[in-house]
């Protein structure tokens, strides 16, 4: 039996320089935030599938999609990726570990 499935998580970034919120006008600081929808296998081995970056006011909590390129700038800032690398790279640590285990019973044969 294969257990699959798929989550969306939101996930803080980092603050976002002082500008005037669209929606009500607060000269107040933004924040940056991830969203990302990632696919598993056995709820251990998963790969993100989808990542868009949101921008919330600190003031009336109004959201906006930001492109990955207005992004980029703030990105740098932050000193790590907040997706947990089993969510990153499971996947491919999974297929690694069948293709390792592959090899080596062809080699005792």
């Amino acid at each position: 039996m294969i257990f699959y499935g798929w989550k969306t998580k939101t996930v803080f970034l980092a603050p976002m320089p002082m500008q005037s919120c669209t929606r009500c006008g607060a000269p107040g600081s933004q924040q940056l935030f991830m969203n990302y929808k990632s696919v598993h296998l056995y709820w251990v081995f998963g790969v993100v599938t989808n990542r868009k970056y949101i921008t919330q006011c600190s003031a009336c909590r109004n959201q906006a999609l930001l492109p990955k390129e207005e992004a980029a700038p703030v990105l740098t800032t932050t000193p790590t990726n907040p997706v947990p690398f089993m969510e990153r790279w499971g996947l491919a640590v999974f297929g690694l570990a069948i293709a390792v285990l592959f090899i080596v019973i062809k080699a005792q044969h």
